[in-house]
């Protein structure tokens, strides 16, 4: 049962975490200094010898090798970004620009943190002078750097300045300098290919400042987030959601702009999705309004140079048409087809359950009881094949793998977990209850606790397996351990799930708990609760001091039926447990994770406080 659902035995750790990405660039910051070269400043004997100086750009101890760091940023850099500021200096007020190592240090942390969740900004060609037209774009990125550095009060201090320059220049009406063919008109639907695309550096700062406030605890962040919304819909709208040019060329340079454009557009609408999904708002952009090919293989973004690129290209997979993917998803039974599965990059497939799980809430949005019966019978079975099929996609892949470590494995290990959350949405729905956005973990659990619980029948069995295998992925690796490096692995993603998840599961096993005595447990659901069983010993194995964290008590007095009744609400209450010991204390950099996990908690201590449900 370990198997069920997806490939789950691909490796879970394969490689080295910290690959250098950027090697050729390391080798020629880091290049080895042989003593020669200060023998004129450093003495022996007793005399000084050299001592950094940071005014000439000069950080290291001479007396041994330079600090790797493939991001150094020299003052002359930080002087050219300065200048890019000024025409916005009635609006920064008393913005100071860091210093040159806090630039470099932010760069590495977007780098390292966040691009390999979020794949929409070219690394291999980004440095802050080359984006001199876009001086907010950098600062959304710092802010969002610094966030992954854990310097709180630097990211807020730089998403400010970037939020300020950004809303004055759309106040301005004065988009970063553009080339001819962006105009609006006729053609305004058509996607711009000119490297001047000033209205998409506005879009890629603004889709950076939603991320970084989407997330956040605080609630006047948050609700700046929701005001992004219609911005980053109207920009991308007017520079275009289709494309008729189905050959990038073969300049790297250019074929990067056009990348990176097509990439901006449908990652703002996996992130405008994202809102619908954790915060309950309706859509701001719906998949049927995208006609743009889905993003190309990790291999291809990743290349360093033309020639690694080229290399790339030789080998990736077709570039397929979003609206070709998604109608091949939603194809009906009934239209029968020899076609094989199609096979796009890990970004792809992200992207395209995200346009599912849309499709499921604009559905459920239609139903009459949204909470007791989100959707019809027919409407459960489309949707399970076509979540079904996206599987078979996903797997197909060669991109796709469960590896913590590998750069490609971020986006599929976020893709299963939405597609583990699409399955339990079939069938469990918090609707209006899903409080996320209070930032308040007492509401949120309470609200949750309020919702209906599934039904038991046979269909919840992909929804179970998933929800299970969200948490024994963790137990496997090490509860404890993901708690201290959930940062580097996953993105805000699978904290969403992963609240859904034990929730659904834990309700599950209530009803269970409450009706076993009437209705005897089916050897399906036999199966399962011995698989959560022993996920939840594992987890007790793992843990220090377990027995305070996890409590499956001790024998219950009574007759059989009594005692499995106690069983099962009890391990209602672990399996929530677990969920939030990984969520409540951990290091991702988004408060949103501590919250979910706070709420799972709460959540908890209110199963434990309601009495148990008596048997028969």
């Amino acid at each position: 049962m370990n198997t069920v659902g997806l490939d789950f035995d691909l490796g879970i750790i394969s490689e080295p975490l910290w690959s250098n990405q950027h090697g050729g660039e390391s080798a020629a910051v880091a290049g080895a200094t042989s003593p020669g070269d200060h023998s004129a400043v450093e003495k022996e004997h007793g005399k000084p010898r050299r001592i950094p100086d940071a005014s000439i750009g000069d950080d290291d101890f001479h007396e041994l090798k330079p600090l790797l760091h493939p991001w150094q940023v020299t003052e002359e850099h930080r002087r050219q970004f300065q200048l890019s500021l000024a025409p916005f200096s009635d609006v920064l007020g008393n913005f100071t620009l860091p210093s040159r190592l806090s630039l470099a240090r932010c760069i590495a942390g977007y780098v390292d943190g966040f691009s390999n969740h979020h794949s929409f900004i070219h690394v291999p060609t980004f440095s802050i002078t080359a984006h001199s037209r876009a001086p907010e774009m950098v600062l959304a990125v710092l802010a969002i750097g610094a966030q992954y550095r854990y310097e709180k009060r630097n990211s807020l201090v730089l998403y400010n300045a970037a939020r300020s320059i950004v809303l004055e220049r759309i106040r301005r009406r004065d988009p970063c300098p553009e080339g001819p063919g962006s105009e609006n008109g006729a053609n305004h639907r058509q996607a711009s290919h000119h490297p001047q695309s000033g209205r998409m550096d506005i879009v890629r700062t603004l889709l950076l400042l939603a991320t970084f406030s989407t997330w956040q605890r605080d609630q006047t962040l948050v609700r700046e987030s929701f005001e992004y919304q219609g911005l980053v819909a109207r920009y991308i709208r007017e520079d275009g959601l289709s494309e008729s040019i189905q050959d990038d060329g073969d300049d790297w340079l250019e074929w990067s702009r056009i990348e990176v454009d097509r990439r901006t557009k449908l990652c703002a609408f996996g992130l405008l999705n994202l809102q619908t999904l954790a915060y309950n708002l309706p859509p701001a952009l719906l998949s049927n309004e995208i006609d743009l090919r889905l993003p190309t293989s990790c291999e291809e973004w990743s290349a360093r140079g033309p020639s690694e690129w080229l290399k790339a290209r030789e080998d990736a997979p077709r570039m397929i048409p979003f609206k070709e993917a998604l109608a091949a998803l939603l194809r009906s039974t009934k239209q029968p087809t020899t076609e094989p599965a199609l096979v796009t990059s890990p970004m792809g497939n992200f992207i395209l359950i995200q346009a599912l799980l849309q499709r499921m809430y604009i559905t459920q949005q239609l139903s009459v009881e949204p909470e007791d019966r989100p959707f019809r019978d027919q409407d459960v079975g489309d949707f399970e094949e076509a979540l079904d099929r996206w599987r078979h996609g996903w797997q197909k892949a060669p991109e796709s793998v469960l590896d913590l470590k590998n750069s490609k494995g971020s986006m599929s290990f976020a893709s299963t977990a939405l597609l583990g959350l699409a399955h339990v949405r079939l069938h469990f729905e918090l609707g209006c209850r899903r409080r996320l956005q209070s930032g308040n973990p007492d509401i949120v659990a309470t609200e949750a606790f309020k919702a209906p619980p599934p039904q038991r029948s046979p269909r919840l069995l992909q929804a179970l397996l998933h929800s299970a295998h969200a948490l024994n992925i963790p137990v496997q690796l090490g509860v404890d351990y993901l708690t201290k490096c959930q940062a580097f692995f996953w993105g805000v993603q699978h904290s969403l799930c992963s609240f859904e998840c034990a929730v659904f599961l834990s309700k599950w096993l209530c009803v269970l708990s409450s009706t076993c005595a009437a209705q005897p447990l089916t050897e399906l659901e036999h199966q399962i609760i011995r698989w959560l069983d022993s996920i939840v010993q594992e987890a007790k194995t793992s843990l220090d001091q377990a027995d305070e964290i996890i409590y499956t008590g001790d024998e219950t007095p009574g007759d059989r039926c009594s005692q499995i009744s106690m069983h099962l609400y009890r391990l209602s209450i672990a399996v929530v447990r677990v969920f939030a010991h990984m969520f409540k204390r951990c290091n991702s950099t988004w408060p949103v994770v501590e919250v979910i996990g706070q709420s799972l908690e709460r959540y908890a201590d209110l199963l434990q406080e309601r009495r148990a449900p008596q048997s028969g």
